[in-house]
């Protein structure tokens, strides 16, 4: 890669916002649960790094992408620049919390819009320690599940997703409102004579700010690259993070090999599944091809099998 910088988190959704950058047909679709959007705006708030945007720049329109879980507004379209490779996860749910963009999920055989609801706390513990010794006993695996029954008190957190606990306290402010105004309208809705106004004031301040204020490490592969190319460093990238499933990283190389794959021929066979209640995704398909064409369910086979075949 020979081009690295930063940005803004304001320019990285204005850009994706407005199509400037799109994911590329490699990408899997988007997976996270809100409490994992939560956790992401609370670490941007304490200022901890949450990784790095990998971008391809590209001057030509002829590369297959595949549909972002947020809609694009046809208005403030722009010509496409760069292909996301990895960062899908992270701009998304911001761009739904921060801008107030329903993001498209998974409900059982349906896909429908929904808004990440977060709220912040003006009146959060000056530490999480209260939280962290709440679940010193609870094992990782069940960690998940005790946040979203809502076991954990929310006062003793930054950010809490939409529940019927908080959403009536002064002291919590859904995140989206805070940010389609200004500092000053956000401040209206606090008591002047509150002990805390000037404590609150300066935290509605602070996560106001961070679009500016906060920068993501950008690394730019350049347009000399070849998709071939791209797939392997796509591939490479997530393989060594484990963030992807074995069969997010085959279906990167497939549509690498056989663009136009996954819109012509796998989205359309798992829509024609979910209507007819049978639940398959992509990675169940690439299972049974490769199973199919060499007698053996590995996916590390799968650069080894002819396309045609």
């Amino acid at each position: 890669m020979d081009a690295s910088t930063a940005w803004p988190i304001r320019k990285l959704l204005d850009e994706y916002g407005t199509g400037s950058i799109l994911l590329p047909e490699m990408q899997r679709s988007y997976v996270w649960r809100k409490t994992q959007a939560r956790d992401l705006l609370d670490s941007i708030y304490k200022g901890y790094p949450s990784g790095s945007i990998l971008l391809w720049e590209i001057d030509e329109t002829s590369y297959e992408t595949r549909d972002a879980a947020i809609k694009i507004d046809e208005k403030s379209k722009q010509q496409v620049r760069y292909l996301l490779l990895d960062g899908q996860q992270r701009l998304t749910s911001l761009a739904s919390m921060i801008n107030g963009i329903p993001v498209e999920v998974k409900v059982g055989h349906r896909t429908k819009a929904e808004h990440i609801d977060v709220y912040f706390n003006l009146n959060h513990p000056d530490s999480t320690s209260s939280f962290e010794e709440d679940i010193e006993d609870i094992d990782d695996d069940d960690l998940i599940d005790y946040e979203e029954k809502d076991v954990v008190d929310p006062e003793k957190l930054v950010f809490h997703q939409k529940s019927k606990k908080i959403e009536n306290k002064k002291n919590w402010i859904p995140v989206t409102e805070l940010f389609h105004s200004t500092v000053s309208e956000a401040v209206r809705k606090i008591n002047k004579d509150d002990e805390n106004y000037d404590k609150f004031l300066d935290r509605i301040s602070d996560l106001h700010k961070v679009k500016d204020s906060y920068e993501y490490p950008i690394q730019i592969i350049p347009k000399t690259k070849n998709y071939m190319e791209v797939t392997e460093i796509f591939v490479r990238v997530n393989s060594s993070g484990a963030r992807l499933r074995a069969s997010d990283l085959a279906l990167a190389q497939i549509t690498s090999r056989w663009p136009g794959s996954l819109k012509n021929e796998f989205l359309p066979f798992r829509k024609a599944c979910d209507d007819v209640n049978f639940v398959v995704d992509e990675g169940d398909m690439i299972k049974f091809l490769i199973a199919i064409s060499v007698g053996k369910n590995k996916f590390e086979l799968i650069n080894k099998i002819p396309t045609q075949k």
